[in-house]
């Protein structure tokens, strides 16, 4: 005996639509078009990329199969495919996913993740009544249900809306601006360097045998090798290679290197001990799987290509500061489907603390930077504040951080946040 199929959506001669099969059909169509749209914002996560998508094609795939052939075994694909969005969304939410790149809670959170898994709810159990009851109770006019798709597709344009907000958060936060600017923490681009050497390609032992500075110069200045263009090859010439010994040119603005004639020998003594430390700390976490198995855990910032950020949240609130065998945070670069690489480190002040309670270390060298314009879910950014005004999560102010870097960075070892290209900033406030 053939099973009964329920009759398919415009049923009967009237026109009419079947109420639970135009809401089966609409759920699917919205939550997978509010997938679609995620997918841009989560750009830094490959994994997710990958679940959101095929949710999405899933989705709008099914709703054609629905319209085309309304049968018993349809409606239960149906059922068992939006079930099975809002169980991934409630773990997403509850714990985040193992599949997913930035797998901390609240990866698929905010309001796209809400909406879409109250349309996908919606649909499962419209479906359901479909397969419960073949026979139709109530019909919707064709009139009527071209109002209602308006209706339910102006209730998702929010949560598109906020998807693509989200997506060019992600952008800023990859295109790595200062917290006047707008990024999570310390990104930009730039080369591994090699182990021993500060930021800035100089000698961390100050020999002067080897990695010299990005502008070619020599660690110690003591004119041997790798000095600048314009200086004589005496000695310490500055970052345009002027000899500063000659007195030709003075270096201003910020000071972004051992180098620079403005730091003291104490403050260069304190910058030299500070790398060295954390390069030798930084020995144990040679990739993000070291990392994440010391118990830090990803922020969820740094698009495709940008700098992800771990935190180790027990260190940040066990009141210990500036410790190397304790370090509050640690950097990645992401590199599309390359492995990802470790970068840097950055201590964190202990919550509560403001740039006035900053430690001066190596003077104006070592740059503190804090955020205030952070939207935080849970351990993981959500979105960038506008005018004080989260458009999801909370606003979290930061404590101040300072980076120490791996790489060669065009603006020092302890550069915060700049864009590649611009002009380096300080962000020491005493």
């Amino acid at each position: 005996m053939n099973a009964i199929s329920p009759p398919p959506l415009p049923s009967n001669a009237s026109g009419g639509i079947r109420a639970s099969a135009l809401l089966a059909v609409g759920g699917s169509v919205l939550a997978g078009l509010i997938h679609a749209s995620v997918v841009v914002g989560r750009a830094g996560d490959p994994g997710l990329v990958v679940l959101l998508a095929a949710a999405a094609v899933a989705q709008l795939g099914w709703a054609v199969a629905a319209l085309e052939n309304p049968s018993s075994r349809v409606w239960m694909t149906g059922l068992c495919l939006n079930g099975i969005a809002v169980v991934v969304w409630g773990f997403s939410w509850a714990a985040g996913l193992p599949v997913v790149g930035s797998s901390g809670s609240g990866a698929n959170a905010g309001l796209p993740g809400l909406t879409a898994a109250i349309f996908a709810a919606t649909s499962a159990l419209a479906a359901l009544c479909t397969i419960r009851r073949p026979e139709p109770r109530r019909m919707v006019t064709s009139g009527w249900a071209r109002a209602l798709a308006v209706v339910a597709l102006v209730a998702a344009v929010p949560a598109i809306n906020e998807a693509q907000r989200n997506a060019d958060s992600v952008v800023e936060l990859t295109a790595g601006q200062d917290s006047a600017g707008q990024g999570t923490a310390g990104q930009d681009t730039a080369g591994r360097g090699t182990a021993g050497h500060d930021a800035v390609g100089h000698d961390a032992v100050g020999d002067g045998t080897a990695a010299h500075g990005a502008a070619g110069h020599d660690a110690v200045g003591d004119g041997t090798a790798g000095h600048g263009t314009v200086g004589d090859g005496t000695a310490g010439h500055d970052a345009d290679g002027h000899d500063t010994d000659s007195g030709t040119v003075s270096p201003t603005g910020p000071i972004i290197s051992l180098d620079d004639p403005r730091v003291t020998a104490a403050e260069r003594a304190i910058a030299v001990s500070l790398i060295e430390d954390v390069t030798a700390a930084m020995v144990a976490f040679p990739t993000v799987e070291a990392v994440q198995s010391a118990g830090y855990q990803s922020i969820g910032d740094g698009g495709a290509f940008g700098f992800e950020h771990f935190v180790n949240w027990s260190y940040l609130y066990d009141g210990i500061e500036l410790d190397p065998s304790r370090i509050e945070s640690i950097v990645v670069k992401k590199n599309g489907a390359e492995p990802k690489q470790v970068v840097s480190a950055m201590y964190i002040l202990n919550p509560g603390q403001t740039m006035a309670d900053i430690p001066m270390l190596a003077g104006e060298l070592t740059s503190w930077h804090l955020h205030d314009n952070l939207c935080f879910e849970g351990y993981v950014v959500v979105a960038i504040a506008v005018g004080g005004v989260c458009s999801s999560g909370t606003l979290t102010v930061t404590p101040p951080m300072l980076h120490v870097w791996l790489i060669p960075r065009p603006c020092g070892p302890f550069a915060g946040l700049e864009a590649d290209g611009e002009a380096c900033t300080t962000h020491l406030h005493s």
